[in-house]
């Protein structure tokens, strides 16, 4: 009797698991169909907004304008689910190589900078000299911060945002071993409660007052799933944690080499 329900079990749960691979094969597969048409509304609302084609009303350029907002909103969506639902049926490839955290950081952060100073936040970068290097995939390693950086701007009103780099010892490691490279990304927003630090990383989980449908109120639940999964990819870990003072602080940690030390 305990044989054939062990065999049940772990029937079950190999249909579940292919059923979540079906589901996430269908998403990658309609995600990918989206692109190209929203890529085409992207760059004509953009045409349309900045006269390229001749004069345009400016009733009808401010409607351009914000088609193309919402347009590229959706756009990032769609590439969001794309690049989770290829990580999750394992197609998502990594190219590492080494990676100077200080200006790969002011650079890749830029825009993201600028939206912050839009909103009148403070939006300050360190690097420590003992990080200022890793070995990962800096197109991987991008995305990742632009989802957790771009979620701490989107959630702060007042005060501001700090992106910082130091050395830590790996979890669970021994003395002598070679410590790992931290990025922080902390911010003074309304912080996120405890029961809440894990659900925030599943997909389509959303905070905030379920009565409003707004973007800036509770986003899309997608964000900080690409976090989480691109961390993994990368072999490191995520988490989050209250910051004194109030607010929150995402924790990424990253192995110094993503593969072999070299000699």
């Amino acid at each position: 009797m305990q044989v054939r329900r062990e065999r049940d079990l772990a029937r079950l749960a190999a249909e579940a698991d292919e059923a979540n691979r079906a589901k996430s094969r269908f998403f990658a597969a309609v995600s990918h169909e989206l692109r190209t048409p929203l890529n085409a509304i992207v760059g004509y609302t953009h045409l349309l907004s900045t006269e390229t084609y001749g004069p345009v009303p400016a009733g009808a350029r401010r409607a351009a304008e914000r088609a193309g907002v919402c347009a590229e909103h959706l756009s990032r969506l769609v590439d969001d689910v794309l690049l989770v639902t290829t990580a999750e049926i394992g197609r998502l490839p990594v190219s590492p190589s080494p990676v100077e955290l200080d200006p790969f950081l002011r650079a890749g952060l830029e825009p993201l900078r600028q939206q912050a100073e839009a909103k009148r936040l403070d939006f300050v970068v360190e690097v420590a000299p003992d990080a200022a290097e890793v070995e990962t995939d800096p197109s991987r390693l991008r995305q990742l911060l632009i989802a957790l950086v771009g979620n701490a701007v989107k959630f702060t009103a007042k005060g501001g945002v700090r992106i910082s780099a130091r050395s830590v010892m790996a979890p669970g490691s021994y003395p002598g071993e070679e410590p790992w490279v931290e990025l922080a990304v902390a911010d003074t927003g309304p912080g996120i409660s405890p029961e809440h630090r894990e659900q925030i990383f599943e997909a389509f989980e959303q905070l905030g007052d379920p009565s409003r449908s707004d973007s800036m109120s509770r986003g899309t639940g997608v964000g900080l799933t690409v976090a989480r999964k691109l961390s993994v990819l990368l072999r490191g870990t995520l988490a989050v944690e209250d910051r004194p003072g109030g607010g929150s602080v995402f924790l990424l940690r990253l192995p110094r080499w993503y593969g072999e030390r070299p000699v």
